[in-house]
């Protein structure tokens, strides 16, 4: 590795575990490391020093009043959610329609190009057979069910004679 890299890294990591001694956000280990730096390196001591003037000075600048109450606030906040809400239901709407409208296209389209006669779908007819109604039991028996008992459907092959 490269020894620079590596200073650089050590450098970084000392500033960060100081301020975070500083801000109160170190392990017990964390904290006796800090205790012993600054109680043996001079550089850490002057790093903890300036570290502690910037937090002094951040504790000391002015906070500006506010100008609008919590309330006032929170109802610009939901206020803008709701509009954009509204505006992401109109967004979905208008993405369907396109959606439909493609759709309808595409039907048309492909019903050109296939050479059909019409663009309105055929459904399949099946023929109508006129039923009558049976009104006695003898008409019943007049048409009786006709099997082909010499025509079979298959053809069934015949056994060879065996000789015995």
């Amino acid at each position: 590795m490269n020894p620079n890299l590596d200073t650089l890294r050590s450098e970084r990591d000392r500033f960060e575990l100081i301020s975070a001694y500083l801000d109160g956000e170190v392990t017990a280990d964390e904290r006796r490391q800090v205790e012993a730096w600054l109680d043996n390196e001079p550089e850490v001591q002057a790093l903890y020093e300036r570290l502690l003037k910037l937090h002094q000075g951040f504790d000391l600048m002015p906070v500006p009043p506010a100008t609008v109450s919590v309330e006032q606030t929170i109802d610009a906040v939901f206020s803008r959610l709701d509009k954009k809400e509204k505006h992401s239901r109109r967004l979905i709407l208008l993405w369907s329609g396109a959606g439909a409208i493609a759709a309808m296209f595409i039907a048309v389209i492909s019903s050109v190009l296939s050479g059909g006669d019409s663009l309105v779908p055929k459904l399949v007819q099946a023929p109508q057979h006129t039923v009558s109604p049976i009104r006695s039991p003898q008409q019943a028996t007049v048409a009786p069910i006709r099997m082909a008992l010499d025509r079979p459907v298959v053809n069934i092959p015949k056994k060879p004679a065996t000789a015995p």
